[in-house]
């Protein structure tokens, strides 16, 4: 378990710092934008490119959504993973302990191992 937990870790912690640039990456020009537009928007409004600065807003933000969306989706898979481990291994230990505790191998009490 313990080397499933490790090779899980480092999967998602170089798969999470890549997302995490590609949201960055993807935020920056959002923020880029919107400043201009309020810089910028009687400019904007007068020569009739209202529609252009949406739709590329929403592309810009897009972008931004799905890397964030994919970081999430990563965080929650490794949570799962994680989640899965310790119930596998709180799952052995009890069994482990009624067992030990039933067959009298060990001199142990299960309350004190749970």
């Amino acid at each position: 378990l313990v080397w499933y937990f490790v090779r899980q870790r480092k999967l998602f912690v170089s798969t999470s710092r890549e997302l995490k640039r590609l949201e960055g990456i993807g935020r920056s020009p959002i923020f880029a934008m919107v400043s201009e537009s309020l810089n910028g928007i009687a400019t904007i409004r007068s020569n009739n490119k209202v529609k252009y600065f949406v739709k590329k807003f929403r592309e810009n933000h897009d972008d931004h959504t799905r890397a964030l969306f994919t970081f999430i989706t990563t965080s929650r898979w490794f949570a799962f993973r994680i989640d899965m481990i310790s119930f596998t291994l709180m799952s052995t230990t009890s069994v482990l302990a009624v067992l030990f505790h039933d067959q009298g191998w060990f001199d142990v009490d299960p309350a004190i191992i749970g």
